[in-house]
Parts: C-alpha cells; structure tokens; sequence
C-alpha cells in the first residue's frame, strides 16, 4: 500500500482532515528534498500514521499521555537523535507550528527506528 493510500483511507474514515492530509504529504516531500529519504510504506507506515493521528490530537486539544521517562532516555541515547531532532524541527517548520512535547516523545522514537532502518 502507498503512503498517500494510506492517508486517503485516514481522511475518508475522519480520522483527519485535508489540511492534516496536505501537511503529511509536504512532510513526505520534505523527507525527500531536504533529507533524501524516500518515505514508503515498508520504512515509514508507522511514522505517517502517528503523525496524522497526532496532528488530529493537537488540532482537537487533546493531551497523550506521556512515555515513561526510561523509554526516552533509551531514545535520547539511540545513535541518530541528532539527526531525528533535525527532522522533528523541520516538520515543525512544514505544519508551522509547535509540537507538544508529549507528542515529540513519541515522534523522536518514530524518527529514530526510521533512521536505524535506513
């Protein structure tokens, strides 16, 4: 399945938007442009679920609970946070907004299995 059928299924389900579909897709774009990764569906499902689900959390002011603070310390110490804490300002920069922080935790985490599998 393609990223953007994913997506579609996402919107036509409301599980979110068209301007939540628009930013997935200019994130996607990003990936590419920007950072040479090609988003798929084999490396990126998770990643592209969360953040559509996250950006209707947001969008709706609804607060995850946050991750326990020993799974995080695992992920700050995962050998690509750098380079996962780029990409993360970079989203930010595409939707033009803050992410909460709990919502970041868990971004990171997605970021970085990416990386580990690129």
């Amino acid at each position: 399945m393609d990223l953007t059928i994913r997506l579609n299924i996402l919107k036509e389900a409301g599980q979110i938007d068209e301007g939540i579909y628009k930013d997935i897709i200019n994130i996607i774009n990003m990936f590419k442009e920007k950072h040479n990764i090609s988003l798929t569906e084999e490396n990126a499902s998770m990643l592209i679920t969360h953040l559509a689900i996250s950006f209707k959390r947001i969008k709706d002011g609804e607060i995850v609970n946050s991750i326990e603070e020993m799974i995080y310390e695992e992920v700050r110490c995962n050998e690509n946070y750098d380079k996962s804490e780029e990409i993360f300002k970079d989203i930010e920069k595409v939707i033009e907004s803050s992410i909460p922080e709990e919502e970041k935790v868990f971004i990171m985490m997605h970021l970085c299995a990416l990386l580990n599998n690129k």
